[in-house]
């Protein structure tokens, strides 16, 4: 056995279905994203609180990204923590049905304004993510593992429920003004810098030496960050509610204090961002085979962009004219979100699902029997093709915001989102039903 897959319970794997499911439902939301991008037309990027730039931000962080994240936790779990979740696959279909109802929902209801929805939706997205942040921990705690991963997924789900929590409290309308204000920033601060950010850099201590075959990252990395993250997002957090009170001139010398941090600490999360990309991409360039796959190069893709988001928020810091530029929110979030995260993850899953695929394969095999080589389930020139795609897209993205007078950039790039998320979906689905076609 590969050395990089011992201490791994593949025995405890869940059932296929269980990540594919939640893999193969991400790409319709990117889809939804393309054809609302493309309804804006050349108002998409006149003000980053339009409610078609929150529908299309959520569609991208609900829809897509925690789509998939929630797959990749619920089959990271048993494997990595050797811990099952509770519920098994009657949970995974509550999860799974509750949040793509919910997030649909969130989207019409944001896209069309219609207030009156926020209730129900509360109760659906709580109900859904409640139920597998409840799950996830039980699991956590209760592993036995104290691998580094482990504590990065621990700490992801908690920023998990604290970015719902305060989302929620914002869509339930049971925030006043001058608290609403601060929960906007935790909310995109927990989200991007503690969800998202927590499980990328836990997978990626066991993805990357496992599957792009480099060195592990240093020890003294994945012990620190993840308490070193944790307590900038809590500082962070505090320096939030400090701002909140200060407009109410509830605010203690102390919080006065902690508010003028804030940048400090924003701008130390910025750092360690810039810290963990260069950090990755010295191992990927380091590592033992030297032949590039899309998937390699989807994760040099989002490194670069995660540098360049870095490198931006840095530089408006310091240079108001750069901070009150009207396009600076949407390339800084086209960045981070589209080039780092969403790169990131189709880089991820075309080495994730061929892998699972195969070792499921394998168990249904009788003996002397071969399942088709990992690399034959999603052949390369199939995900290199969408990796043009999406590169594609990204530049005529950040091209749409500096000319963002010229409508035809903003439809370039809403069909090249779409051709990239059908690309992917396809590359997903013939795999799956390639398997399920021999397992029947």
């Amino acid at each position: 056995m590969n050395s990089s897959l011992t201490g791994l319970s593949l025995k405890q794997a869940p059932a296929l279905s269980v990540p594919l499911r939640f893999f193969l439902t991400a790409p319709v939301f990117l889809l939804l994203a393309a054809i609302l991008l493309w309804s804006l037309g050349a108002s998409a990027w006149e003000s980053r609180w339009s409610v078609g730039i929150l529908a299309l931000t959520h569609l991208l962080t609900l829809g897509y990204l925690s789509m998939v994240m929630l797959g990749a936790l619920l089959q990271m779990l048993p494997v990595v923590a050797g811990s099952v979740v509770p519920g098994g696959k009657w949970l995974v279909a509550w999860v799974h049905g509750l949040f793509t109802l919910a997030t649909l929902l969130l989207i019409w209801a944001l896209w069309r304004a219609k207030f009156s929805w926020w209730m129900p939706i509360v109760g659906l997205m709580g109900l859904a993510l409640g139920s597998f942040v409840l799950a996830a921990l039980f699991a956590l705690f209760r592993s036995m593992v104290r691998h580094a991963t482990v504590r990065m997924m621990r700490y992801a789900v908690f920023a998990l429920a604290v970015t719902a929590g305060s989302g929620m409290l914002m869509l339930a309308g049971l925030a006043d003004d001058g608290a609403a204000r601060w929960l906007v920033g935790l909310h995109i601060v927990w989200g991007t810098m503690g969800w998202m950010l927590f499980l990328v850099m836990g997978v990626a201590w066991q993805v990357v030496p496992m599957f792009l075959l480099t060195r592990p990252y240093p020890k003294m990395l994945m012990r620190y960050i993840g308490v070193g993250w944790l307590s900038l997002l809590l500082a962070a957090g505090f320096g939030m509610a400090s701002t909140g009170m200060a407009s109410t001139g509830m605010a203690s010398t102390g919080m006065i204090l902690i508010n003028k941090a804030l940048p400090v600490v924003l701008g130390m999360l910025a750092c360690g961002v810039a810290f963990f990309s260069v950090t990755t991409l010295y191992l990927l360039e380091k590592r033992r085979r030297k032949k590039a796959d899309a998937s390699l190069w989807f994760w040099r893709i989002s490194m670069v962009s995660f540098l360049g988001a870095s490198g931006l928020w840095l530089a408006a810091s310091i240079l108001p004219a750069l901070a009150t530029w009207v396009g600076y929110p949407f390339v800084l979030g086209g960045l981070f979100l589209y080039g780092g995260m969403i790169s990131l993850v189709n880089g991820m899953l075309y080495k994730i699902v061929p892998f699972l695929i195969w070792l499921h394969w394998q168990t249904r095999l009788s003996k002397g029997q071969l399942a088709p080589n990992v690399r034959q389930i999603i052949p390369d020139s199939v995900a290199r093709r969408q990796m043009w795609v999406h590169l594609a897209s990204l530049f005529a993205l950040l091209a749409s915001v500096w000319w963002s007078a010229w409508v035809e950039w903003v439809e370039l790039t809403a069909g090249l989102v779409a051709l990239s998320a059908i690309l992917s979906w396809l590359a997903m689905w013939q795999a799956a039903w390639r398997y399920w076609r021999q397992a029947v």
